[in-house]
């Protein structure tokens, strides 16, 4: 598994990706790839779909 490093994100998104995480009883960055994920798939869809039409 290849490892990211994200340097300078505000203190107030990774506050909310904190709060994200305790609710869910993960990780922040569990956190990070599910959002990575669905955001990925979400745009992948939309070039699909664009392409097919």
């Amino acid at each position: 598994m290849a490892t990211l490093h994200a340097l300078n994100i505000p203190d107030e998104l990774y506050a909310q990706l904190q709060e994200l995480a305790k609710a869910e009883n993960s990780s922040v960055e569990a956190q990070i790839i599910k959002i990575l994920q669905k955001a990925l798939q979400e745009k992948t869809q939309l070039i699909e779909e664009r392409r097919s039409i």
